[in-house]
Parts: C-alpha cells; structure tokens; sequence
C-alpha cells in the first residue's frame, strides 16, 4: 500500500441527500481555519471519532461543513418526542443535534462519511491509488528473473 501524498489531496464540496427533509445539502471544501476549528473541537479525539464512526460527532463536523443556505434547515425550534414511558415531552433541538436526529439509516451515515471524505481532500481516486501496491524498486528490476 502507498502512502498517501498530501500534493494529491484536494479538498472539494459534497453533497449528502436526507430522505426525512426530501433535499440535498452542500457541504464546503475543508480551510485552514476548519482544520483550526476541528483541532480546537476535538484535538487528539479526531482519529478516534473517525476509527469509531462516531456519529454524534461526525455529524456535527459535518453540519459545520454545511453551507450556511442549508444551515437554515436545522434552526432551532421545538421538537414532541415520546419516550419509552410514553410521556410526550417537548424540547428544543437545532443545530448539529437537529441534523442528527433526521439522518436515518446506513446510506445516509455512509453518505456523510463520504462527503467529509470529499470535502477534506480524500476522493475515490485518492484511495485507490493508496491501496493500489507498491510499483517494484530500482533493486528487484535489476535482478534476474528465476
């Protein structure tokens, strides 16, 4: 496997589909001032939310990357769940927990994991050509074949 080069990444917008609002929400290219944000957010926790797909938190990167338009979607407002007791309790959800709670299922968990992907630099091509084996080294060409 190569390792992959930083010259290849290219951060580039995404797009991820939610079946419970019917639309397409953009997501914005990686700056340097999201790195800030994502270093200051989670520190040394940013490979482990990513290893574990933690979904709380990558949807909360994932909002963060969301165009300000699309924001508009997941303003605060008042929410009626029932809970396991079946009380009825309304409470105020917006924001990155809003988002959350309207992703529904694995293609949509797939699709922002992959859109983050996107929007940091790492596409398709990126990965294949990582796991694609290494070429042979100037020592084994000069070698007879047996």
């Amino acid at each position: 496997m190569k390792p992959i080069d930083l010259k290849d990444l290219t951060p580039m917008g995404a797009t991820i589909t939610l079946k419970s609002t019917g639309k397409e929400y953009r997501l914005r290219p990686f700056t340097l001032a999201d790195e800030k944000w994502l270093q200051e957010t989670f520190g040394n926790d940013l490979e482990k939310i990513f290893r574990e797909i933690n979904m709380v938190q990558i949807a909360r990167i994932a909002f963060h990357q969301m165009e300000d338009d699309d924001r508009r979607d997941f303003i605060q407002r008042e929410v009626t769940f029932i809970n396991e007791n079946g009380e009825e309790k309304v409470v105020k959800r917006g924001g990155a927990e809003l988002f959350f709670w309207m992703v529904s299922g694995m293609e949509e968990k797939l699709q922002i994991f992959q859109a983050l992907m996107h929007t940091i630099g790492i596409s398709r091509a990126v990965i294949d050509q990582a796991m694609a084996p290494d070429a042979p080294s100037d020592e084994k060409k000069s070698q007879p074949s047996p």
